[in-house]
């Protein structure tokens, strides 16, 4: 599939948070702002890095990329796969549509926001409708490991899907791009080559169960 002006936008977009450490929401009582959830937008995770270095005496523009995610790591700033999936999401929709995406999501207790949602949340019937048929669409997304999580899905063809996701289960820890080679298109994604591998070094497709609700979802506002 060629990419018009607004894929290339979303892959930009999507390329601003790679390098991000992954990071498992907390309970809500524990930190308040989404940024410590695991929950904030790049922006935000930029903010508060750069107000940690200023109060660490840091000169942040000096930082390597390293530095940074082990300082980032260190202070539980990162971001998780249902949020970065969102936030894609999010901004792609307002590229297409000129609206947030926020109020078509439901969310845990029927609730709206970032914080009530989960990868499975956001491939649930209430919100996703499952694609079966190659190639797929950006911003569909990869439902994995029983649906505990998402990859978000940034460019397909009859060949390769590329995907990114913000993982701790990759040899290649927080927010990278990976691809699915497609040798078979009436295989199941299992059964084509992922490029990553778990942190056991196990091929990733194992993650991918579709006898247990895995699959390709896309979100009923993208229908």
């Amino acid at each position: 599939m060629a990419r018009t002006e607004l894929t290339n936008r979303l892959y930009q977009e999507a390329l601003s948070y790679l390098g991000l450490p992954y990071h498992l929401n907390r309970p809500p009582s524990l930190r308040k702002s989404n940024v410590y959830q695991g929950k904030g937008t790049r922006q935000q995770i930029a903010k508060e890095t750069k107000k940690i270095a200023l109060k660490e005496r840091l000169e942040f523009d000096q930082l390597s990329p390293r530095q940074i995610y082990r300082l980032q790591k260190k202070n539980q700033l990162g971001i998780d796969c249902s949020a970065l999936a969102f936030h894609l999401a999010n901004f792609y929709h307002l590229l297409r549509f000129g609206r947030p995406i926020t109020p078509y999501l439901i969310g845990t207790g029927g609730k709206k926001g970032v914080r009530r949602l989960s990868a499975s949340i956001l491939t649930s019937p209430q919100n996703s409708l499952p694609v079966s048929s190659y190639p797929f669409q950006p911003a569909d997304l990869i439902r994995l490991d029983r649906g505990h999580h998402v990859a978000f899905i940034l460019d397909s063809n009859p060949d390769q899907i590329t995907y990114i996701h913000s993982s701790r289960k990759t040899l290649i820890r927080g927010v990278h791009l990976a691809t699915i080679a497609i040798s078979n298109p009436s295989l199941p994604l299992n059964e084509q080559l992922w490029s990553e591998k778990t942190i056991t070094n196990k091929p990733y497709s194992s993650l991918f169960y579709p006898q247990k609700g895995d699959g390709v979802f896309r979100l009923k506002v993208f229908t």
